[in-house]
């Protein structure tokens, strides 16, 4: 915990030696090492904050997945209920990924319907994505280099919507929040 705190406070000192903003999105791509934390970034890209607006009424979110990583460059955002969103996924690995967006605390349902998928005969037909209730949006099954993009309005209920791949053995780790709120 003491390591987490380190690093985001490197991070903010960062961000304020270097005069940038963070209101809308701020991404870090030059190396950050906090030698007190233990943390080297120079080659990760860090999202400090997940999504540009063209307007008070939409949010654009830029979501990739990590090459050899199994996990997703963004791993929660914030959008306002009722918001206009658009979702561009971009699978920047050699694996085939998808990205499913869940209900409130229906991560680990997606996840176990998505395992028993994964034993079906068709679970490849259906690319992974179990037939759920659960389920508000998904992208089909993306290749390399591949992109999906998912346009909704922001449920009216605020809470925590996970989203995750659902590719057999990956929604595990491979998953992140999508947090409703109302201002």
């Amino acid at each position: 915990m003491k390591k987490t705190s380190l690093f985001f406070a490197c991070i903010s000192l960062f961000l304020f030696r270097c005069g940038e903003s963070v209101t809308n999105s701020a991404i870090i791509s030059e190396p950050i090492i906090c030698a007190q934390a233990g943390v080297s970034a120079s080659s990760a890209r860090i999202v400090l904050a997940t999504y540009t607006s063209s307007s008070d009424d939409d949010a654009v979110i830029d979501i990739r997945t990590v090459p050899e990583a199994m996990r997703f460059d963004v791993t929660a955002f914030t959008v306002k209920a009722g918001q206009q969103v658009t979702i561009n996924v971009i699978n920047t690995d050699s694996q085939k990924h998808n990205f499913v967006l869940g209900k409130i605390g229906s991560l680990n349902k997606i996840g176990a319907a998505a395992d028993a998928l994964a034993m079906s005969n068709n679970g490849a037909e259906m690319e992974y994505i179990p037939t759920s209730s659960e389920i508000i949006k998904a992208s089909s099954l993306l290749n390399a280099e591949e992109e999906f993009t998912i346009t909704l309005t922001a449920p009216m209920v605020p809470g925590d919507y996970p989203y995750m791949c659902t590719f057999p053995g990956h929604w595990r780790i491979m998953n992140g929040m999508m947090k409703v709120v109302t201002e």
